[in-house]
């Protein structure tokens, strides 16, 4: 008989199963992304409910059957309920989960990302930093924690540090210099370079977010959603719709 397994995780997904149970996708600490059976948890004054929602986080106790893992026992430790206080807050959680979704094989740990995305949740809340500030650093070090970091630092082909204008090329994942550029490199400003960077290297809290204005975060962020479907193999995300509306309507 296999021991019960101990577990902190986050429900990123949920679908509901037959009458009174659901399906959680739940990101978890020890054993990465994961599906459990939530048994009765749809019953009326369920106590179960809190911790099936999306966002909530818990301590679990588990057990693997043949198709899902099953719940022993659970401690709710955050049910991120203000991330629903506002359609900009939860737009912005629901893309980020999202992205962890897509980013994340079943079952392969990644405490970087589990650690990064609790954080990130977090500060939604708390407002510490702007939702773009958030979602560019976010995007930058999920796509750089899965393998494929962009290069910054210097061309990619020739790796000269100096050029009188720098390009961004999504299928080689980095800069080219104006000597080794092709048609399909993006133009990038260097600045733009500068704050890739910062949102790479420095915690979340720690962003200069003045080095470039509001309206070029959402041109890079452009370039950089093309980088990241290019590189999960995902043709769009829906998620995204809704809160890149939100985040133009902010310049309004």
């Amino acid at each position: 008989m296999m021991d019960n397994i101990k577990t902190s995780g986050i429900v990123i997904k949920s679908k509901k199963y037959k009458e009174s149970s659901k399906i959680l996708t739940v990101f978890t600490y020890e054993l990465g992304k994961i599906n459990i059976l939530a048994q009765g948890v749809l019953k009326p004054n369920s106590n179960a409910l809190a911790y099936s929602e999306i966002f909530s986080t818990s301590d679990f106790i588990l057990k693997k059957g043949r198709n899902f893992y099953y719940i022993v026992g659970a401690d709710l430790i955050n049910s991120n309920y203000s991330l629903r206080e506002s359609i900009e807050s939860m737009a912005i959680g629901f893309y980020l989960i999202d992205l962890v979704d897509k980013a994340i094989p079943e079952e392969e740990k990644n405490d970087k990302i589990y650690n990064m995305l609790t954080k990130a949740l977090e500060i939604i809340q708390k407002g510490s930093i702007t939702n773009i500030d958030l979602i560019l650093a976010f995007e930058l070090k999920l796509i750089s924690f899965v393998g494929y970091k962009p290069d910054l630092t210097s061309c990619i082909e020739c790796q000269t540090l100096k050029s009188t204008q720098w390009y961004f090329d999504i299928e080689k994942g980095g800069i080219l210099c104006s000597k080794c550029k092709n048609k399909s490199s993006i133009k990038i400003e260097k600045k733009f370079i500068r704050q890739m960077i910062e949102y790479i290297n420095l915690p979340f809290d720690n962003i200069n977010s003045e080095i470039i204005i509001y309206q070029d975060k959402l041109i890079m962020q452009e370039t950089l959603y093309k980088y990241i479907l290019d590189k999960l193999d995902i043709k769009d995300l829906k998620s995204w719709s809704l809160a890149r509306e939100l985040l133009e309507n902010s310049l309004a």
